[in-house]
């Protein structure tokens, strides 16, 4: 059986690499930097005895998402599991960001999304058994002042992935939507959130915890899963909050006001 990760890596994708190899399955792994693909596939082939493939692609570049699929089939590779876990956030004033970091995000965080599970998925569908495993956010259930772009697309993961599991689940395919809250990885250095309290003032799970819980989830065919009882609480509160307040709060958490 083999499962397909993107940003393998580092973060919670590098988890999901480890977790996924533990458990028996062969592995194709999706990420930029060559020579830690490289150095990962060593790792986990010789740790665990298992099979792994890599494929360097940059997934801001639309072309690489039919790249990875043929690459797959021509290695007559059969996806079991694909796990979108690729995403990154930009950070400020939407307006102040330069342009292509803005398009990069949505190629990344919602078009990778899009066609993967569609490629993949066609063949899951056919196949009448298969899973699919989108990483949004617990900032899918609000808008985020100063991470606009970033809340706006994990919100749209969540969106697409709950329609594709009804869509998909008598087909025998199970797509599941994963919201994490701040996860203890680079996450935030890339994003430049030196500001923003949200790593500094609420509760941050580690990578495994994230990729363990999550495991657990899809297995039990969860069509959205938040990860972490205190994450739970705040996707539920935003249910009785006015959307005015829903948004200022999460500002107030981004620019880094908060009490």
């Amino acid at each position: 059986m083999y499962t397909l990760i993107t940003g393998t890596t580092s973060g919670i994708g590098k988890e999901f690499a480890e977790l996924f190899a533990k458990k028996g399955y062969n592995l194709v792994t999706v990420a930029m930097n060559e020579e830690k693909l490289k150095e990962q596939k060593q790792t986990l082939e010789s740790k665990y005895n298992i099979s792994v493939k890599y494929i360097v692609k940059d997934l801001s570049i639309e072309e690489s998402y039919s790249e990875i699929y043929n690459e797959v089939k021509v290695s007559n590779i059969e996806i079991d599991i694909l796990i979108n876990n690729a995403g990154f956030a930009t950070y400020g004033n939407y307006i102040d960001v330069e342009w292509q970091k803005q398009k990069n995000l949505a190629m990344v965080n919602m078009m990778a999304v899009m066609q993967l599970s569609y490629m993949f998925g066609k063949d899951m569908a056919k196949r009448k058994s298969g899973r699919i495993m989108n990483i949004a956010s617990i900032a899918s259930f609000e808008p985020g002042p100063f991470m606009t772009m970033y809340y706006a697309s994990k919100a749209f993961v969540r969106s697409f992935s709950e329609g594709l599991h009804e869509e998909l689940k008598d087909q025998g395919v199970i797509v599941t939507a994963i919201c994490p809250g701040p996860t203890k990885t680079k996450f935030e250095e890339r994003a430049s959130m030196k500001k923003s309290y949200m790593f500094k003032k609420m509760k941050v799970d580690t990578a495994k915890e994230v990729a363990e819980k999550s495991y657990k989830a899809m297995m039990k065919n969860k069509a959205v899963y938040v990860v972490g009882f205190h994450n739970k609480l705040i996707a539920f509160a935003t249910r009785f909050g006015s959307l005015k307040l829903n948004r200022k709060v999460a500002k107030k958490i981004n620019i880094g006001t908060a009490k």
